[in-house]
């Protein structure tokens, strides 16, 4: 099956739980307020798109393009987001409890003293430190990857 084409589509306020959106073109679509839980989005392109308010509780975004992708107030709790590029994506007053960011690239993301990633997995995040960050996240994220590290050794 060839992955579906929804680039630019406007899908705010839908209702896609569950839904297998693997490997589709989602780039720069209006998934504002969007309820998309336990979703499967692995691999999939959504570069740019508006994430405003949505409710990706346990989505699965492995692999997945969200360079520049607006999670303004999203809420992430379990998420999988490992190996997702997240350059330049924005990240401010998200909740990402629990989330799984491990290997996940951050660089150059906007994240903030809201931005909520407590318990969150970051193992080998590609340039956590790297994201525009404020000093109290800052301070989050280094004893956050220190705790990592540490229960590594």
């Amino acid at each position: 099956m060839e992955p579906r084409n929804l680039a630019r589509a406007r899908l705010n306020f839908a209702h896609l739980e569950g839904t297998n959106l693997i490997e589709a073109h989602l780039e720069e679509a209006n998934l504002h307020g969007a309820h998309l839980q336990g979703a499967y989005l692995i691999g999939a392109h959504l570069e740019g798109a508006l994430l405003w308010h949505a409710d990706l509780e346990g989505v699965y975004m492995d692999n997945a393009y969200l360079q520049d992708a607006n999670f303004h107030d999203a809420y992430l709790g379990s998420a999988s987001l490992y190996g997702a590029n997240l350059a330049g994506a924005f990240l401010r007053d998200a909740r990402l409890p629990g989330a799984n960011l491990s290997g996940a690239n951050l660089e150059g993301a906007f994240l903030d003293y809201r931005t909520d990633i407590e318990a969150s997995q970051l193992v080998n995040a590609v340039n956590p430190l790297k994201a525009h960050l404020g000093s109290e996240m800052r301070g989050e994220l280094e004893a956050l990857l220190a705790a990592e590290e540490k229960a590594g050794e």
